[in-house]
């Protein structure tokens, strides 16, 4: 089932509840429900809000459905999931990578300054 009719009907509320305090139109929060559309991220988070929802959980759900949506469900398509999350793991080793060379390259300006400032004074 659908995590946002589970948590609407667990707090027993009615889509047009739903519709009313988030300001989202009642047949597009059917049609979040049903699968037929995803919300947007600021339509997540106002759905999360008022169905005590973690937002990032919502969120990390309806990214998944657009990947879904846009690649398919079959082989071709998981090979594709693949390969963007090996590009997204590169991309954070290289994000690393790129912050411990900045650290080392601050230490290194450190020590010049304190040379620099004990010369001065020296």
């Amino acid at each position: 089932m659908n995590p946002l009719r589970q948590a609407r009907e667990s707090l027993g509320l009615r889509v047009k509840d739903v519709a009313d305090q988030t300001g989202i139109d009642q047949a597009l929060v059917c049609k979040f429900e049903s699968g037929q559309r995803i919300p947007t991220a600021k339509q997540a988070d106002a759905l999360a809000k008022l169905l005590s929802m973690d937002a990032t959980t919502l969120q990390v759900y309806c990214l998944a459905r657009r990947i879904l949506a846009l690649t398919g469900t079959g082989e071709l398509a998981l090979q594709a999931i693949r390969a963007a999350e090996a590009e997204l793991s590169g991309t954070d080793k290289k994000e690393e990578i790129a912050v411990d060379e900045i650290l080392q390259e601050m230490e290194v300006l450190k020590s010049m300054l304190l040379r620099k400032n004990a010369l001065k004074r020296g």
